[in-house]
């Protein structure tokens, strides 16, 4: 359900009963009683992590994780979103309007007096933190109280993020989408394109970087407009060499296009070029711009891009047989590709070879570092490293 992590060699992810920690090399997972299912996870740094789920409050001192807020399982509440700013102050949201707060001694409960459900938190300072949830909730901390302060909405909002005293930004929506701006005196909507699909998350590193996604919905802010980043809605696979060599392929083309059809960004201007593939497009992925290749839901072949045009390339499975939906490699002479239920294949350059004899896998994502390669897919599984 969540990701956070302190740097390259330590990321942590949460869901159901499980904690899964990346050291750089390999995952491990610790199994936990409390609070499943997990829903967020949020930290300082490498000994001071804080995940939330059912009725309980979990933390990771650098050594071992711990239950430190629980009703002893009496309280069912989803607490939805957790934020830390640093070891004595940390918040967490919930269904009810639960708000919670952590000193650096223990956690306390806070009455604001909204029961609707909390969806985000998010926090620039001990003294200031922004709620955000159901039916155009947003609560305001200023270090001593909660209050409710009007959106002028009544959609759920779904995430929150919170820059200084006059700054922040929430999204979210049910029917249409949403963006929210707060100045530091009201909440406004955000001059942000048309766009039927709901932002789930909000995020930014500046007053002039700050990303809103979710389903089929890429946005940017560059301090003046927000910008749909790809040529067309829903866009399904973005790869890209260089700020002038950007691929987009999308679930329909927009404008009428065939199925088959990849966008292409040279710095100017979006191109629509064919694939020569009529088959369901699943993911783009190159290593130069005259070296970009496309699965799809046939897995008899992928499509090439050499630099003038694409050509399919067979490979070793069968038509009418399971898609390919994942590929990556190191190098031209380096490409793996996998699908739900086939074998994962390898291109040497010449020709597509099935890598792991007549076994079939249900592959969801593949990604390495040179001859170290990682596959993902069901039930937390991970295949690798191949070398």
């Amino acid at each position: 359900h969540s990701l956070w992590a302190s740097g390259p060699a330590d990321l942590w992810a949460v869901g159901g009963k499980d904690i899964l920690h990346w050291n750089g090399k390999v995952w491990s997972f610790t199994n936990v009683a409390a609070g499943a299912p997990l829903l967020s996870v949020f930290g300082t740094s490498p000994g001071d992590i804080w995940a939330t789920g059912v009725g309980a409050v979990l933390h990771q001192d650098g050594t071992s994780w711990s239950s430190v807020w629980g009703q002893g399982g009496s309280d069912s509440r989803f607490i939805r979103a957790v934020w830390s700013s640093g070891p004595s102050n940390s918040w967490a949201a919930g269904d009810d309007g639960l708000l919670l707060h952590q000193n650096g001694s223990a956690w306390s409960s806070y009455a604001q007096g909204n029961q609707n459900f909390l969806n985000a938190v998010s926090a620039s300072s001990p003294t200031e933190a922004w709620a955000v949830g159901g039916y155009g909730t947003a609560l305001h901390f200023n270090g001593q109280t909660w209050t409710a302060v009007a959106t002028g909405v009544t959609d759920t909002l779904a995430g929150v993020w919170t820059r200084t005293a006059s700054e922040a930004w929430a999204v979210g929506g049910d029917n249409t989408g949403r963006i929210l701006h707060w100045d530091g005196h009201a909440w406004s909507a955000g001059a942000a394109p048309a766009f039927s699909l709901s932002p789930g998350a909000v995020w930014g590193t500046s007053a002039t970087e700050v990303w809103a996604v979710g389903p089929s919905v890429l946005l940017h802010w560059d301090g003046t407009s927000w910008t749909q980043t790809g040529p067309g809605d829903p866009a399904r696979s973005v790869w890209a060499s260089s700020p002038s060599d950007v691929w987009v392929l999308q679930n329909t083309p927009v404008g009428g296009a065939q199925p088959g059809s990849v966008y292409h960004y040279d710095g100017a201007s979006w191109s629509l070029i064919p694939t020569g593939s009529t088959a369901q497009l699943a993911m783009i992925w190159g290593s130069g711009p005259s070296d970009v290749w496309v699965a799809s839901d046939d897995g008899a072949s992928l499509s090439h891009w050499t630099g003038t045009a694409f050509a399919s390339v067979p490979t070793t499975l069968a038509p009418g047989g399971p898609g390919l939906t994942s590929i990556w490699g190191s190098s031209a002479t380096d490409l793996w590709a996998a699908g739900q239920g086939t074998p994962i294949l390898h291109w040497d350059g010449l020709a597509f070879s099935t890598a792991n004899g007549a076994e079939t896998r249900s592959v969801s994502g593949l990604s390495g570092s040179g001859k170290t390669v990682w596959a993902v897919g069901p039930a937390g599984k991970i295949l690798g490293p191949a070398k």
